[in-house]
């Protein structure tokens, strides 16, 4: 198979590598690194080895590896077992907004993204895909439409802090401070708006909501 799907080898030097008892390992690229995953052979009720197994193993891992990369949702299992809540709260340090902006963010991820989703582990939030929808259109169904897009920029935004480079460039760079060459999206900006009125204490329910004595 094409390199960038992986390369299964052994590293051991025996003669008859099908039947020594060193592991199978699978080799692959991943956001533009080397990196490698081991599975050995499996053993039978008497504790013998099936020769052959542990390198089907790393087949299947190959083939799993190639269809999600072609489907744009392939996770490294180096990384998929990393804390979701941990990877938001990157993906938040790295954002370009201003500290209200990002007070917003943090706001949605204690008070909803962070109880459903925050100490699962990236690949099974990537797995559940049920919870996900009952987040945005249940527990936050009642609220702003901005706070679902903030819900949902964060969901996205922890797994690009996981495994995609952060999208920023040199250019206006004063006093060490890097910019993002882009206009804010309009989740950002209502995160903006959001985060100064957590700041000064304004009333954040939505104005249709609220009730007038």
């Amino acid at each position: 198979m094409r390199q960038r799907q992986g390369t299964i080898l052994k590293k051991c030097q025996c003669a008859n590598q099908d039947r020594c008892s060193h592991k199978w390992t699978l080799r692959y690229w991943a956001d533009g690194r080397q990196r490698e995953l081991s599975f050995a052979d499996e053993l039978d009720g008497q504790g013998r080895p099936r020769y052959g197994s542990g390198k089907r193993l790393a087949q299947d891992a190959q083939l799993k590896f190639a269809h999600d990369k072609r489907a744009r949702v392939f996770i490294d299992p180096k990384l998929g077992s990393a804390r979701f809540r941990d990877e938001c709260e990157k993906w938040i340090s790295r954002h370009p907004g201003t500290d209200a902006t990002k007070l917003a963010y943090r706001a949605i991820l204690n008070a909803h993204v962070g109880p459903v989703l925050g100490d699962r582990t990236l690949a099974s939030v990537a797995q559940a895909r049920d919870d996900v929808l009952d987040l945005l259109t249940i527990r936050l169904g009642e609220g702003s439409n901005s706070r679902r897009k903030i819900a949902r920029a964060l969901i996205t935004g922890g797994y690009s802090a996981a495994t995609l480079p952060a999208p920023v460039t040199l250019r206006g760079q004063r006093n060490g401070d890097v910019r993002w060459a882009r206009v804010p999206s309009r989740h950002e900006r209502a995160a903006c708006r959001l985060g100064r009125q957590l700041m000064t204490g304004a009333d954040v329910t939505p104005t249709s909501r609220r009730i007038t004595s």
